[in-house]
This record gives structure tokens, C-alpha cells and sequence, in this order.
């Protein structure tokens, strides 16, 4: 028990440091990941809509947007 008290300082000591190297990690991924770069094209698609199921049992291929079309006009 008396070893316990006089080492107990020092192993929170370590666990605290380690939890903190961690989160520091894990926000520095989070912040990577956030960055964008000028010029980026970034496309998000709502999950719940990508997990549905259309006829038949197949999976729904059709993630969002719409089709567009567009005609060429002539600059004479």
C-alpha cells in the first residue's frame, strides 16, 4: 500500500500525458482532413440516401443531382 501512494503520482502523471498526446493526434487528423486547398472540388453525399434499395433488391445507383441537359448554341 505504501508503494502504491508514493508511485501513484507518477503513473497519472504518464497516463495524463499519454491521453493528451493522443487528443493532440486525433485534432491534428481532424484539422488534415478539414484543410482544403484553393481550386478543390469536394462532392458529399447524404448517407442515409446512399444506403437505400431500389426495385428488385438492387442497390440504388443514383446518389443525387440531376441530369442536365445541355444544347451547344451556335456564336455566328
Amino acid at each position: 500500500m505504501f508503494i502504491l501512494r508514493l508511485l501513484a503520482p507518477y503513473i497519472l502523471r504518464y497516463m495524463m500525458r499519454r491521453m493528451k498526446n493522443k487528443f493532440e493526434q486525433n485534432i491534428m487528423k481532424e484539422q488534415k482532413k478539414r484543410t482544403k486547398n484553393y481550386g478543390d472540388t469536394i462532392v458529399e453525399f447524404d448517407e442515409s440516401e446512399k444506403g437505400k434499395k431500389g426495385k428488385k433488391g438492387k442497390k440504388d445507383k443514383n446518389f443525387g443531382g440531376e441530369y442536365v441537359d445541355f444544347e451547344e448554341l451556335d456564336e455566328n
